[in-house]
């Protein structure tokens, strides 16, 4: 299960495995969005904006991909299911991967 705390010091744990070393410093916030959203698609537009409001609308998109990458190749799949689901035209948490976070 994947272990999220953001109160205090932030920390990320995989079965207690440690994860926050391998992610950004605007990967955290935006997993941060996710988790706020829950399973509500998040637009790729309305979190580029949220992360890079004084970037050029490429600049936050380009950020956004590599960020969206960042996560997915830091946070184990469980099964074939990732945490974060990336789409087109928005991203989304998955509904069946197993996570707890001391904010929700």
């Amino acid at each position: 299960m994947l272990s999220i705390q953001l109160l205090g010091k932030t920390a990320l744990r995989w079965h207690g495995k440690p994860l926050e070393s391998q992610l950004s410093g605007k990967s955290i916030p935006l997993l941060y969005l996710l988790l706020q959203s829950e399973t509500h698609f998040l637009t790729r537009d309305k979190l580029a904006c949220y992360l890079w409001p004084d970037s050029t609308t490429e600049a936050a998109r380009y950020n956004l991909r590599y960020n969206l990458w960042q996560l997915k190749k830091a946070l184990p799949q469980c099964g074939s299911e990732p945490l974060v689901i990336a789409e087109k035209d928005g991203c989304q948490l998955s509904s069946s991967y197993p996570w707890q976070c001391d904010l929700t």
